[in-house]
């Protein structure tokens, strides 16, 4: 009798180990997945910015980063602004696409942005619209109590007007400098004009 207790002691054991050594795998590669394959981050050490890149279904975390670094490489002052302001990019902020729109952004306070896209965006849409939304966050930086009086839809006629025209001139400045080899993007005008 005394055997058999030895050996099911030992069997209980080694079924013991080898679920911990499971369970402690499987935990080490999720961690590796969350850390490398589920958030990004993007680091700038030398200009002290870091933003989190949440995953989405709605864009590729490595297009983010390379929307980032166009900014960063064609225009400083927003580059350094977003810097600043932003602290994480993800898809929560945003509702659903809107018809007609090829990249939807959304700055709904915090240090978020909310980026959807649809598949046949292009990096410089993505870089124009981060540049629109950084422009929404300046706005709310510099924006004084008495902006917030009077008419909230002529306001707010005028914030997104503001920062269209800051993003279409970011496109079009990167545009140019591109060349022919980029694809054109079809004329973006905000919702607020007439045209």
């Amino acid at each position: 009798m005394e055997t058999i207790k030895t050996s099911t002691t030992s069997q209980v054991g080694k079924y013991l180990a080898r679920s911990m050594f499971m369970i402690f795998l499987g935990a080490f590669f999720y961690f590796i997945y969350y850390v490398f394959f589920m958030h990004t981050l993007y680091v700038d050490a030398e200009n002290n910015c870091q933003i989190d890149i949440t995953p989405s279904t709605h864009y590729k975390n490595s297009n983010i980063i390379k929307a980032i670094e166009i900014v960063k490489a064609n225009d400083s002052e927003y580059y350094n602004k977003l810097c600043d302001y932003v602290s994480a990019v993800d898809d929560e902020s945003c509702g659903g696409m809107v018809p007609g729109y090829i990249v939807l952004g959304c700055a709904h306070g915090g240090d978020k942005i909310g980026i959807r896209m649809k598949k046949n965006a292009s990096l410089n849409e993505l870089a124009s619209t981060v540049v629109h939304e950084v422009c929404h966050f300046e706005q709310g930086h510099n924006r004084k109590p008495e902006d917030y009086l009077g008419d909230l839809n002529e306001m707010n006629r005028n914030n997104e007007n503001e920062c269209y025209a800051e993003g279409d001139a970011f496109f079009n400045k990167v545009e140019n400098r591109e060349g022919d080899d980029v694809r054109v993007s079809p004329v973006r005008l905000s919702p607020y004009t007439s045209n």
